[in-house]
This record gives structure tokens, sequence and C-alpha cells, in this order.
């Protein structure tokens, strides 16, 4: 309990306390010692005997009514409303006694009036008592102890824990951090997940401009190109080289090398990916893929291509990439924190893959098949999620 809230308590029983004992000495300072109190009219006192207080003299103490006041109301001919009236609107100190109510029925006051008297007076008793008892449990009650506040301390931490929790868990997961701020994949089995390395993909450009070659890969796949390894030089090194500043359109396109992925997952592979910390990259704007390769006659596999202008970061794009992308069953588990499967996938060679997250006229996230766009993925850190690929394969 607050120090203010218990100086208020202790106030009003006090004062309740107060107002009892009042009512106590009154009615013992009415009488003579060992007299009866009795509100008779027909009882003149006794020439010698010590005469009683003057109702007078006890209005002058205290304008609480008392049963004299009553009785000469009733006297004076005051309807029962009135004498009803006056007992509610007043204090009251009536003598309740057995024979001070038959005194009362002799001078005329009604049953009504009397029983007003008895419930008016009832009350003010149980007052007087509840704030006896509260007096004494303000004393009785001990200060808390400083182990006592430190309990309840704890607990307030605790409430406040509790709540940032909840609050914590309305908003988006946090991509893990990581000292290594490149994409990351694992093969998922059950409860295990296995790390799976990526292979960084090949590039090779050309200016060829025919409208039919960028349909489809498998367009591209008898053609002869110049896969250059970024990671011989560097990506960045390697986008430098090969981009031309300008207007130039050139398509660009992506392979691994060799005619087979190192490792077999199954026709029901599944894979976590994490890339939330890629500098350069909002990890809200990508989401993983899956998409079949295509193999070439010399012993590569194409992944995408597509056409650009320039080379410049923010370069409008001219077309979208070109791939072979399979249904892919994504779950978000944070932000550039997904899970991704595919399922009953054919005999072939495949890899999961980086992909923008395309948007509509509004502005609204949608992924449409074939309509990730190089544009997008141009410049800064986004290399990264151009080049790094994670190979497999499916036999039977």
């Amino acid at each position: 309990m607050c120090q203010g809230q218990r100086h208020w308590r202790l106030f009003f029983a006090s004062a309740a306390i107060a107002f009892a004992c009042g009512v106590v000495a009154q009615d013992a300072g009415q009488y003579a010692p060992g007299e009866t109190r009795s509100e008779e009219p027909s009882a003149p006192p006794e020439a010698e005997a010590p005469a009683p207080r003057s109702d007078a003299s006890v209005h002058e103490q205290s304008p609480a009514l008392i049963n004299g006041d009553v009785v000469k109301m009733t006297q004076a001919g005051f309807a029962e409303s009135t004498i009803l009236a006056a007992i509610a609107a007043n204090d009251t100190a009536f003598d309740v006694s057995a024979r001070a109510l038959v005194a009362l029925k002799s001078a005329g006051v009604s049953e009504t009036a009397i029983e007003a008297m008895l419930n008016t007076e009832s009350a003010n008793r149980k007052a007087a008592s509840a704030a006896r008892k509260a007096v004494a449990q303000t004393v009785a009650e001990p200060s808390p102890s400083p182990a006592e506040v430190a309990r309840l301390s704890a607990m307030i931490e605790q409430l406040a824990a509790k709540q940032d929790a909840a609050a914590a868990a309305q908003r988006p997961t946090e991509p893990p951090k990581s000292a290594d701020p490149a994409p990351h994949a694992w093969v998922v089995n059950a409860s295990d997940r296995t790390p799976l390395p990526p292979t960084i993909a090949q590039v090779a450009f050309t200016d060829d401009k025919g409208p039919q070659r960028l349909k489809t890969l498998q367009s591209l796949a008898g053609t002869a190109l110049v896969f250059v390894n970024p990671a011989v030089g560097g990506i960045a090194t390697t986008i430098g080289g090969l981009f031309h500043p300008g207007n130039q359109v050139r398509t660009a396109i992506w392979a691994l090398a060799g005619s087979a992925a190192p490792r077999d997952l199954g026709t029901a592979p599944a894979f976590e990916v994490e890339f939330g910390h890629i500098p350069g990259v909002d990890p809200d704007e990508y989401q993983p893929a899956i998409v079949r390769l295509v193999p070439t006659k010399d012993n590569y596999r194409l992944i995408a291509a597509a056409k650009t202008v320039g080379a410049k970061a923010g370069s409008p794009p001219d077309g979208p990439i070109v791939e072979e992308p399979v249904v892919t069953q994504l779950i978000q588990l944070g932000r550039g924190h997904y899970r991704a499967s595919a399922s009953m996938l054919p005999t072939g060679e495949y890899a999961l893959v980086l992909r923008p997250v395309d948007k509509d006229d509004h502005g609204r996230r949608k992924r449409r098949k074939n309509e990730a766009s190089l544009g997008e993925m141009l410049g800064g850190g986004t290399t990264q999620v151009l080049y790094f690929t994670w190979d497999f394969g499916v036999s039977r």
C-alpha cells in the first residue's frame, strides 16, 4: 500500500473513533452516575437531585439528535415523514435500549420512527466498529521488508520482459547474425541439416541480338560460348570487365562447369537458405527458387540468360531472365531466411538460386514464372545473388 493511501485510511479511521467516543461521552455525561436514562417527559426531576443536561445544552455541544428531540417533534405535531427526514439528515446519538424504546412508545413516537432510530444507531455502531478494526490493522501492519520489496521488483521486471517478448514476437524475425555475409544453404533431412557448398556460376556475354535466341535456354545450348569464371579474378572484376558502359544491348548467360553435380539429392529435396546479411542487398527483395539446368554439347550446364542495356547499377531491364524454373514450395523463417523444397522432380540436373521478388504496378510483391529481371540484380552486393548457386542432381 502506498504511503498516501495509508495516511488517508488512518485519518478516516481516527475520525470515526473520535465520533464514537464522543457519543459514549455524551451519553455518560447526560445522566448522573447510577441513574438510568429515560426519555419519558412525564417524569420531572426531583428538586434535590442533580438536574440532567437540557436539550439546549446538548445542542450547544453537538448537533446530534437524541431521543428527547424525537419526542418533542412528535408532541409538537410534526408529520411522521418530517421526523424520518430529520433522522436521516442529522447526526444521531440515540438510546435504543429496551427501556428507552418503551419510553418512546409511551410518549407517542410512531413505530416507524422508532424503527428508523434503531436502523440509524445500528449503522453508527457498525461504522465505529469497522473504524476501530481498521486502525488496529493499520497499526499492526508492518512496513514491507527489503526482501519483499526486492521480490516485488523482480516480479515487475519479469512481467515487463514477458510484455517485451510478446511485442517482439509480432515483428519479423531478423536474419541470424553472422561474421560471414555470404549466402549459405543446407540440405534438410528430418531434423538434421547438412551444409551445401555453393558453386560459383560462370558468365558469358554475346552481342547476338537474334530475337529467337532468348526464348529458351535450349536455343542457346548448341552455341559455343566463352565462359569466364569470376572465382578466379573476383566477381566484381568480372562484372566490370565484361559489361560495357553506355546503352549497348548484350546477352548474359550463366552456366556451371561440368556435365553433372557432385551430389544426388533424390526426387524431393528440401533446403534451408540464409542470405540476410549480404552488404547492399535488401533480403525482402529476394527469395530462393529451384531451376532445371540445361546441358550443352561442350559440358556446361546453363542456368539462365537475359538481355541487359549497359552495365550501370539500376540500368533499366531489357528483358526477363530466361530459365527453366520448377515449382518450389517456400516457407519464410525470417528476413532472408527460407525453407525451400520441391517434389517429384524428374531425372536431371538442378540448382538452388536466388531471384528477385517481382512487384506489380501497385508495388505489391509477386512471383511470376520467367519474370525475374537482370536489371534488378546489377551492382553492389547483388553480384553474390547472381553467382552463388547450389547445384544437385536427381537420378532414378
